[in-house]
């Protein structure tokens, strides 16, 4: 199985933009949005960076329920669950 990767998903439960940090590292991996029936509703391909990569999120995007965001790299994935409300 491959290792964890750490990052952080904040405000969560999100009322408003959502932010997600992912630690500094060189790496290349994938950011995918699952909404609670599967679906994958949001997806970005990132390159090999250095610093902490950020990504904001606008939450009229998505409605009101819980979603999963998996980040994924050659060697890491991780799953954490956050939910959506207004």
């Amino acid at each position: 199985f491959p290792e964890e990767y750490d990052f952080k998903i904040f405000p969560n439960p999100a009322s408003r933009d959502i932010n997600i940090i992912l630690p500094p590292d060189q790496i290349t991996g994938s950011i995918s949005i699952y909404d609670g029936y599967g679906r994958n509703i949001w997806s970005k391909n990132y390159g090999i960076y250095a610093g902490a990569v950020k990504v904001e999120l606008k939450r009229e995007l998505f409605s009101p329920g819980i979603y999963f965001l998996r980040v994924k790299t050659d060697k890491k994935m991780t799953v954490k669950r956050f939910l959506v409300q207004y």
